[in-house]
């Protein structure tokens, strides 16, 4: 069983660390785009907005849910009640992390 939140290996072992075309190649189109973003937004508002959509969400909702569902997966397993609240909060974060786009295309869509 893998996890993707837990690493068993330092990450300089990875394969896009290793790969040396893969990363930088990666590190440039990401610099890239984020050049092209910050040239092409109209103002500063813009990009407070954005990032306040999604991440009001990541930090209110998203990373408190997935947080419940990793620490309470160690915890004895089996009875109604813990099922019970594990399926709430993957509801909760599934609702969450729509709600997180649509606000976050809701202003990405908007005119400023």
């Amino acid at each position: 069983k893998t996890t993707i939140l837990i690493r068993d290996q330092p990450i300089q072992q990875d394969y896009v660390f290793r790969n040396s075309v893969l990363h930088y190649g990666s590190t440039l189109l990401i610099v890239t785009y984020s050049f092209i973003g910050a040239t092409r937004v109209a103002g500063v508002a813009t990009i407070w907005s954005l990032v306040g959509s999604s991440l009001a969400f990541f930090i209110a909702f998203i990373l408190p849910f997935a947080s419940f569902i990793v620490i309470e997966k160690g915890v004895a397993e089996g009875s109604d009640r813990f099922d019970g609240w594990i399926k709430l909060a993957k509801v909760m974060l599934a609702a969450s992390i729509v709600g997180a786009v649509v606000c976050t295309w809701n202003r990405l869509s908007s005119p400023v």
